[in-house]
C-alpha cells in the first residue's frame, strides 16, 4: 500500500526484481489510471496513462484550445514524444493522436522534447522542439509543420536536418533547448 501525504505523485516508478520495468507494464497502466481525487480527471488535461511533463504549446485555433505537452506512453519515460489534446471549453478534453514522435536516423531520434508552437496567418501551424540524437547529447531545435485544420498531422520538413546545423566556432555553445518562438 502506497501512502501519501496531502499532495499528488507525479511520478512512480515499477520495476521487477532485475529492475526492468516492462515486464509490469499492465501494472504501471493501471496505476497511472486510478486516481482517488474524483474531481481531477474532469478538470484537469491527463492522458489515459503515462508521464506527462512540459506544456509546449497552447494555441487557440478556430474556436478550439489546443495543448501540446511532452509526453511518454513508455512506462520507463525514455521515449519522449509530443501528446495533444484539444478542447472548446478547458473543462471536456479530447486526446488526439501523438503530434510529435522521434524518428530514427534524425537528430531527434531519442526524443521530441520541449519547446514551442504558433500558428501563421496562413493557418499553418508550426512546433519548435529541442531533439535529441544521442543519450545523453546536445539537444538541437527542429522544425515540425501541420496544415490540417484540427493540427492532428505533423510533417518534419526539414528533412530530419535541424532548425541551426552548428554552433559558431569559439563561442563555448555546444547545446541548444527548449526553444520558444512567438
Amino acid at each position: 500500500m502506497l501512502t501519501v501525504p496531502v499532495g499528488e505523485v507525479t511520478e512512480v516508478g515499477l520495476f521487477d526484481a532485475e529492475r526492468t520495468p516492462r515486464p509490469i507494464a499492465a501494472a504501471y497502466a493501471r496505476l497511472a489510471t486510478e486516481r482517488t481525487d474524483h474531481n481531477h480527471p474532469r478538470f484537469h488535461l491527463r492522458p489515459p496513462t503515462g508521464w506527462v511533463n512540459d506544456p509546449n504549446g497552447v494555441v487557440h485555433h478556430e474556436g478550439r484550445t489546443h495543448v501540446f505537452f511532452q509526453y511518454s506512453r513508455d512506462p520507463d519515460w525514455l521515449i519522449r514524444e509530443w501528446g495533444h489534446a484539444v478542447t472548446s471549453d478547458l473543462v471536456h478534453w479530447e486526446q488526439l493522436p501523438v503530434a510529435l514522435s522521434p524518428t530514427s536516423g534524425t537528430p531527434d531520434e531519442w526524443g521530441v522534447w520541449s519547446g514551442s508552437i504558433v500558428i501563421d496567418d496562413a493557418g499553418t501551424a508550426h512546433a519548435f522542439y529541442s531533439g535529441l540524437s544521442t543519450a545523453p547529447g546536445p539537444q538541437c531545435p527542429m522544425h515540425a509543420v501541420s496544415t490540417s485544420p484540427d493540427q492532428a498531422t505533423w510533417h518534419k520538413d526539414t528533412g530530419g536536418k535541424p532548425v541551426v546545423a552548428g554552433f559558431p566556432e569559439g563561442v563555448g555553445v555546444h547545446t541548444m533547448r527548449d526553444p520558444s518562438v512567438r
